[in-house]
């Protein structure tokens, strides 16, 4: 009977002093709790914030290939079997013998 006594005393002992403890700690519960929910914002900002480098990361790979194949189209079409090509197409001829220099003599006239 003894035991018995004793292990009821010390469960209404622990709800006393844990509903007491548990109103004299609110503040720090709910601190602990902002805590708990500010975490769980910052870890959903920071997967959002790698989600959006990830997509940003295979967009500029495609704009670098992107620019690497036009860089390289501009450059072959800018070869002068190329260029000779489009000016056959569009009438002019290609120049057989080196541009010669045309110099002009200027008199100079005086009244």
């Amino acid at each position: 009977m003894n035991k018995r006594k004793n292990i009821s005393n010390w469960q209404a002992t622990l709800e006393e002093w844990g509903m007491q403890g548990l109103v004299n700690n609110i503040p720090l519960i709910l601190v602990v709790m902002g805590f708990f929910i500010l975490n769980i914002f910052v870890v959903h900002y920071t997967e959002n914030t790698i989600r959006d480098l990830n997509k940003k990361s295979v967009e500029l790979k495609q704009l670098r290939w992107n620019y690497i194949d036009q860089k390289s189209k501009l450059m072959s079409m800018t070869k002068e079997s190329e260029l000779a090509k489009h000016a056959v197409q569009q009438g002019l001829d290609v120049l057989t013998s080196p541009p010669s220099k045309i110099e002009l003599t200027v008199e100079n006239k005086t009244n």
